[in-house]
This record gives C-alpha cells, structure tokens and sequence, in this order.
C-alpha cells in the first residue's frame, strides 16, 4: 500500500512482482510501525552490527539512540529525497531524542551507484582533482551529515546476510561513511530472528497479528535460512537418532538408527 501511495508502483502495475524492493519496504515497515518502537523496531534494530570507526563508542551511542525512543515518539518518512543525493528508503527521527537513523533496503538488488575509489585517499582539501566516489552510501551519508542538525546519526543497510555483508565490508575497507555518521549491517535473517524471538503473549491481538504476519512475510522471501542444530550433549553417538526442534518444525537426524560409513545421507 506503502509503495503505491508513494507512486513506487506504476499505474499498470507492470513493475509489481514478488521481488519488488520498494514493496518489501512498504509491506515491513509499514507494518512494524503500528507497533510501540520498544516492541517492534528496536528489537529490529538492535540486530544491527557497526561497520565504522571505535566499535564500543559507536555501539554506545546506538543503543542510546534506541532506548531514547518508545511508543510512538518518532517519524518515519518512506523514500525521503535528500538534497542533490538521491533518495533514501527510510529515514526515521525521534520527537523526543536529537537523533537521526537512516536505512537504506536492498533486496536482490545492489548499489544504485559505486565505483573503485577509496573515499580516505581521494579526498584532500589541497587537491582540486581529486576525484570523489559516487558510491550510494557515501552519498547518504554525506547527505545525512550535511542536512540535518541531529547530533547521533546513522546509516543502516538493511539487506541479505551475503549481499549485505559484501557491501558493508567493502564500504567498511574503502572508508566510505561520512566521519560523524556511524555505519550498520542489519540482515533481513537477523531481522527474522529478531522477531521470531518478540514475546507475543501478553501482546494485544492486533499486535500478535502484526508479528504474525511479518514472520510470514520474510519466511516466504526465503530468509529463514538454516543456522545449524543447537544440541546441548558434548558427545554424539554416531549409532543414535537425535530430534531437533525449530518452532513448529522436527528434525530427525539421521533418520536411521544406524548410520553406514560409506552410505551418502542428503538433508535439505
């Protein structure tokens, strides 16, 4: 809905389609919004993992950002247009809090605009040639620094763990984040967990709903990927069947009582 208001989506429809970025956006965050922030987005965002400068101080600063906010004390404005840097996803700012956070989704896309350059050494007051990387998250977040008074701010990627961590280590590597503005990865798989770990019982039943069909929405977008079996015995014996359970799942490995040596198993 989110999508169409903001004329994401054409008129005929034709660039509506299951793996539709700007629809994942609208669909999740404009859903999560109906919860209070404590529920909802700070469990979200608290998944989030630094990728710039002191790690302690930026971590810090983060969650102070987070905790800073409850209920329904901030804005989220959807594809906001950042002067003369393009647009970003969501920028969230807090009524309560001197605070700016800025996420920007990916999906199966990647960067709008990069190239080879390394912000840290192309970059020098005394060099008029030097040539300045259009990289699309350095430009947001040079844009985030400029524009707004907000004294925390930050910029978060928020995109698939492969694509995801490729992006923020080579932003990471080449110096890219306005100094001023700290640097995030938020997955969509971590976000999955984190919502998957929401207690929701003593939840009203709109905000159960809400939860529920989030969880549903990012499992069918394939993000509830397989993270390995949590047993708490030291020793295995190989001659045993164990039962793994994952929410409603159960897991029988292997599935015979004995297992064969040189016989191939195949688990998917």
């Amino acid at each position: 809905m989110l999508a169409e208001i903001h004329g994401k989506i054409s008129r005929s429809l034709s660039n509506l389609h299951d793996r539709s970025e700007d629809q994942l956006t609208g669909d999740f965050f404009g859903s999560i919004r109906y919860l209070p922030f404590e529920v909802g987005l700070q469990k979200v965002l608290m998944r989030a993992k630094c990728y710039s400068g002191n790690n302690e101080q930026q971590i810090a600063g983060y969650h102070d950002t987070l905790f800073s906010i409850s209920k329904y004390n901030y804005h989220m404005n959807f594809w906001q247009r950042l002067p003369d840097h393009g647009e970003i996803d969501i920028l969230l700012s807090s009524t309560t809090a001197d605070c700016l956070i800025g996420i920007e989704v990916k999906y199966e896309s990647k960067l709008s605009s990069d190239d080879d350059i390394a912000y840290a050494s192309s970059q020098s007051e005394n060099d008029d040639t030097s040539i300045e990387s259009i990289n699309q998250l350095k430009r947001y977040s040079g844009a985030i620094l400029r524009h707004y008074a907000a004294t925390h701010k930050h910029l978060v990627l928020l995109a698939p763990v492969g694509s995801g961590s490729l992006i923020a280590d080579d932003v990471k590597r080449r110096n890219l984040v306005a100094s001023g503005v700290s640097f995030w990865l938020l997955t969509w798989q971590d976000v999955l967990d984190a919502l998957n770990s929401i207690e929701i019982f003593h939840m009203p039943e709109w905000g159960k709903l809400v939860i529920s069909d989030l969880i549903q929405l990012l499992s069918i977008k394939g993000f509830d990927c397989f993270r390995g079996f949590n047993q708490d015995e030291t020793v295995v014996n190989r001659k045993l069947a164990y039962l793994y359970k994952s929410g409603n799942e159960r897991i029988v490995w292997p599935t015979l009582n004995v297992v064969a040596r040189k016989a191939k198993y195949e688990y998917s």
